[in-house]
């Protein structure tokens, strides 16, 4: 049996918080039609899918194939036989979809051998939450400039933040874990996109809550905080409204008249699409991209919908077992009283809300900070002996 190095393995948590980091270069470049000297956003994150292949190759024995990891080795090897049988670009697609996958293997090998993983890493998504937040006020900065000429202001950056939030959590200062939020919140507004305010939304208050309870409703700090909080919210819709050329409120108003800015018709689209098709494509798929290779759309704008036409109702069926993986595991952690429930929740609800309206599961890049958080949370607290 290999001798266990500690200071080998010391390093290797730094190779893969730092090649974790570094994969952000691809969140903020807008897509893959987007270059930076010359090179595609993706093989921007080819060190980390190398740095990840590195650990479970040498960690891989700490590996138990039960509940969540099982399921995501089965996607793993039914969506990579997808894309050996279909996509053209095989070597850039195998890639994409097999980089979060991977990564939260690596994730989960580091957690069995290290306990206090969490306590180390959530200082590596702090560097990624200030480094996220300056490319947003960036990108807003810009969007202001072409505001004069009429153009919308929406800045995707934004998930570069709320993506890895539920890691910042996990601080002691709570005064800090608040602060953290309402900026999260606020920056939301500014983004001018509906999705990450339904998410703030859901997640903010709650946990604001639970956090001040210590102070007591009846508490002055209590209630001067509440008043700040809501004026800082006041200040940030009239501003945004006013002077960065956008109204998420009038977005939300128009929900209905512009179907979730074209949302609907390109459901309809898929869907139909997906009815007209062959029985073979209707049960395997129609292969990776289908949606953009067929010219329905460039993606469904919904997971599930993505999904069932790329991978046909199997692929459908991994994804929505899936979801009831991590459904399951938030609930045993609640039915359990464990302290990170409120932390798995977050980040949960963050996957449920992008699986609806976003393209996570075929963009990828933003399932890079839940997979290592779902890594981490699998092996430290599931008992696997």
């Amino acid at each position: 049996m290999r001798r266990f190095n500690i200071n080998l393995f010391r390093f290797n948590i730094i190779l893969f918080s730092f090649a974790v980091a570094s994969s952000m270069l691809s969140m903020v470049i807008e897509d893959e039609m987007a270059t930076l000297w010359g090179l595609k956003y993706i093989y921007y994150s080819a060190a980390l899918f190398i740095v990840n292949l590195y650990i479970v190759i040498n960690y891989g024995n700490k590996i138990v194939f039960k509940g969540l990891t099982k399921v995501i080795l089965l996607w793993t090897v039914y969506v990579t036989m997808c894309v050996l049988l279909n996509a053209n670009d095989v070597i850039v697609n195998v890639l994409k979809i097999n980089l979060w996958t991977s990564t939260y293997y690596a994730a989960y090998c580091i957690g069995k051998l290290d306990v206090e993983i969490i306590k180390k890493l959530k200082k590596t998504f702090f560097i990624v939450f200030c480094v996220g937040a300056f490319y947003f006020i960036l990108s807003k900065l810009y969007q202001y400039q072409i505001a004069e000429y009429g153009l919308l202001s929406r800045s995707n950056t934004i998930f570069c933040m709320v993506t890895v939030l539920p890691w910042l959590l996990f601080y002691e200062n709570k005064r800090f874990v608040v602060c953290i939020i309402i900026i999260t919140l606020i920056a939301g507004i500014f983004s001018n996109k509906r999705s990450v305010v339904i998410m703030m939304s859901l997640i903010a208050f709650p946990v604001i809550q639970t956090i001040l309870q210590d102070f007591g409703r009846k508490s002055s700090k209590y209630i001067l905080f509440i008043i700040i909080l809501f004026g800082l919210i006041f200040i940030a819709l009239y501003v945004e409204s006013s002077q960065m050329s956008g109204d998420i409120l009038t977005r939300f108003n128009d929900i209905d008249e512009t179907g979730g800015s074209g949302r609907q018709d390109i459901w309809d689209n898929v869907w139909n699409s997906y009815k007209s098709s062959d029985l073979i494509s209707q049960i395997f798929g129609h292969g990776h991209e289908a949606v953009r290779k067929y010219e329905i759309a460039t993606a469904a704008h919904n997971d599930f919908l993505d999904v069932l036409f790329d991978y046909g109702i199997i692929g459908l069926c991994f994804y929505v077992i899936l979801h009831l993986s991590l459904y399951k595991k938030c609930f045993q952690l609640y039915k359990s009283n464990h302290p990170y429930f409120p932390y798995y929740f977050t980040m949960l609800i963050i996957f449920i809300v992008m699986s609806c309206v976003s393209i996570l599961m075929m963009q990828m890049k933003y399932l890079i900070y839940m997979a290592v958080f779902w890594g981490t949370m699998e092996a430290t607290t599931t008992n696997n002996d």
